[in-house]
């Protein structure tokens, strides 16, 4: 076996490794984000105070990811589709990151705004239908990076379109029925 064998096999290795700690990272903030919005829809504060103290796992996370493709890219010195490979999974982790970051947001309002008691309301159903459509785009994101399957990534950024459009119909009909019903909404 030559010298160059050996690096691209060590190389292919390392990928896959980033690979599978992205999907770690992606798996963690999934759950957090659920936990997040099943804290704010049932009043679960310690639920909350969990997803909260758990933030520190996702930015650990982030941290070593980051880290590994910094020597990735000092080490290895990769070609430019590789380069890009790494320089993708630098880029998914950051936002990852701001996913934990937002149900961190959404744990620590939940703890501010609730004194244990269930969120009553017919908006909470759009807020929980909207949480699981943005999981739901976040899986499908991910099984797209882990297949490099081009028209799976494709059909992700069309559904965001689609997402977006949904999300701001519903969030005025979110303030709508919370107006309408203030005695309902937390403060």
């Amino acid at each position: 076996m030559n010298p160059t064998e050996h690096q691209s096999k060590q190389f292919d290795a390392d990928l896959t490794a980033l690979r599978t700690r992205v999907v770690e990272m992606a798996g963690l903030v999934d759950e957090q984000f659920r936990r997040a919005i099943e804290a704010l829809t049932t009043g679960r504060t310690m639920l909350a105070e969990e997803v909260v103290a758990k933030d520190a796992s996702v930015n650990a996370l982030e941290v070593r990811i980051d880290d590994a493709c910094a020597h990735l890219i000092a080490k290895r010195q990769p070609a430019a589709s590789d380069l890009r490979m790494v320089l993708g999974v630098s880029k998914i982790v950051s936002e990852l990151e701001r996913i934990g970051d937002k149900a961190r947001k959404i744990a620590r309002l939940t703890v501010k705004v609730r004194d244990g008691g269930a969120v009553e309301g017919s908006w909470i159903g759009d807020i929980e239908r909207l949480a699981e459509r943005a999981r739901q785009m976040l899986r499908e994101s991910l099984n797209a990076f882990v297949r490099s399957d081009l028209e799976a990534a494709v059909s992700v950024l069309r559904n965001n379109r689609d997402f977006a459009r949904d999300t701001s119909v519903t969030s005025n009909e979110v303030v709508r029925r919370m107006s309408a019903q203030p005695s309902d909404v937390p403060a």
